[in-house]
C-alpha cells in the first residue's frame, strides 16, 4: 500500500513565528543593521508588534542593540556564547523556520519524560514537527521500560510525528530515526558511527544515542508517532552510574571540537526531515540501505532477550519489515519484531552489554 501525500509543513501559532521570523532576519544579517520599518513590513506586523518581540528576545538574553535610523542588530559571536552557555529554543526555532520538524520548540528544564509531554501535546493537536526539549529527565525510559539515564548536559529530545505510512511500512521508522542520528552524530564527532537493530547509536561499540518510538495508530496507520531520542553530549556534575561506565560515550569526548544541545538538536532534525521524506516518497528501500551501512553485528553471533525467552544465532539482515533475521543452529531462519540484542563472544565468551 503506498503511502498517502504528506500535508504541507505546518505553520506555527502566529505570534511565536513572527518572533522566531525576527529573530532568523537578525541572525541572517550576520551582525548588519535590519531596519525596523523593513523588517516589520516584511512581517506584517505593527512596529509595536515588532518591539514587543525585540524586548522578548532581550529578555531571553539575546543581545540585540537599537539604534535610532540605522536598525536593530545582533552580534553573531554573542549568539554563538549564549548558544554555548545553554540550550537556547527560539534559536532552534529560527533555524528550522519553514520546515517540516522543528518549527515549534517547547524547553523545559526538567520533566519525567519529554515523550511523555510530546505525547500530551499530540493529543492536544500539536502539529507535525512540534520538539520537547528537556534540561534533564528523571523518568526517562527506553524499549522495554528500561531507565533511562539522562543528566544534565544531554540532549533529550522527542518530536510529535504525524506520518502518512501505511500499517506495514510503520516499522521502518525507528530504522530512519536511527540512521538519521547516526548520520547527525557522524557530522557532529568526525568519526565512524554504526547502528545496533533497532534503535541504539553506538562510536565503537559504546552507546552514545538511543531512540524510542511510541505510536497511536488506527486501522489504517498511526495518528501519531511520539520519537524521543536521547544523546550522550556531556556529563555535568552526576558520575556515570557504575553499570554504565563501560557501556556508554558521549559526544564531548568524542568530537574533535565542542558542540552544543543546539548544534546536535539542529543537525539531527535536518537529517531526521530528509529520511522522514524519504520514506514517504520513495519507499522503505533507501532507508534499509543506509541502516544496513551502518548496521554493527551483521553477520555475527547474537543473543536475542525476548519476553519469552531467548534466540541465539547469526543476525543476518533487517527485513523489508524492520524486523531481524536470525539464522538458528540448523540453518533455521526466525524473524524477530522485538527483543533487546547482545553480542556473543568467540568461544563460548560471555556476552557484551545490551541497551540500557
Amino acid at each position: 500500500m503506498p503511502a498517502k501525500e504528506l500535508s504541507p509543513a505546518p505553520d506555527p501559532a502566529p505570534a511565536a513565528r513572527a518572533r522566531s521570523r525576527v529573530l532568523a532576519a537578525l541572525l541572517a544579517a550576520g551582525g548588519g543593521p535590519v531596519s525596523g520599518a523593513d523588517l516589520a513590513g516584511r512581517l506584517g506586523i505593527s512596529r509595536t508588534a515588532l518591539w514587543k518581540h525585540i524586548e522578548s528576545l532581550r529578555r531571553d538574553g539575546w543581545p540585540v542593540e537599537g539604534r535610532p535610523h540605522h536598525g536593530y542588530t545582533l552580534d553573531p559571536g554573542a549568539a554563538r556564547e549564549l548558544a554555548a552557555r545553554r540550550f537556547v529554543p527560539e534559536l532552534l526555532e529560527a533555524r528550522r523556520l519553514g520546515s517540516r520538524l522543528g518549527h515549534t520548540v517547547h524547553w523545559y528544564p526538567e520533566v519525567g519524560s519529554t515523550n511523555d509531554v510530546a505525547r500530551r501535546l499530540a493529543e492536544g493537536g500539536a502539529p507535525e514537527g512540534t520538539v520537547v526539549v528537556a534540561g534533564r529527565q528523571v523518568a526517562g525510559r527506553g524499549r522495554l521500560r528500561r531507565f533511562w539515564w539522562s543528566p544534565p548536559g544531554g540532549l533529550w529530545m522527542s518530536l510529535v510525528l504525524r506520518p502518512t505510512l501505511p500499517p506495514e511500512r510503520l516499522p521502518l521508522l525507528t530504522l530512519a530515526v536511527a540512521t538519521a542520528v547516526a548520520e547527525a552524530v557522524e557530522l557532529l564527532a568526525g568519526r565512524p558511527v554504526a547502528v545496533k537493530w533497532p534503535n541504539d547509536v553506538l562510536v565503537d561499540d559504546r552507546k552514545i544515542a538511543g531512540i524510542l518510538l511510541e505510536t497511536v495508530t488506527h486501522p489504517h496507520g498511526a495518528e501519531y508517532v511520539v520519537a524521543g531520542i536521547g544523546v550522550n553530549l556531556d556529563v555535568q556534575g552526576e558520575p556515570v552510574p557504575e553499570e554504565l561506565a563501560d557501556r556508554i560515550t558521549w559526544l564531548g569526548r568524542e568530537a574533535p571540537q565542542p558542540v552544543t544541545v543546539n548544534d546536535v538538536a539542529e543537525t539531527i532534525l535536518q537529517r531526521l526531515e530528509a529520511r522522514y521524506l524519504q520514506l514517504h516518497g520513495e519507499g522503505g528501500e533507501p532507508v534499509l540501505a543506509a541502516w544496513r551501512s551502518r548496521a554493527a553485528w551483521l553477520g555475527e553471533p547474537v543473543r536475542i532477550v525476548l519476553p519469552g525467552g531467548e534466540v541465539e544465532g547469526i543476525a543476518l539482515d533487517v527485513a523489508a519489515d524492520g524486523s531481524l533475521v536470525v539464522e538458528q543452529a540448523g540453518g533455521t531462519r526466525r524473524r524477530i519484531l522485538a527483543g533487546d540484542v547482545q553480542r556473543l563472544r568467540p568461544l563460548g565468551g560471555t556476552p557484551e552489554a545490551g541497551s540500557r
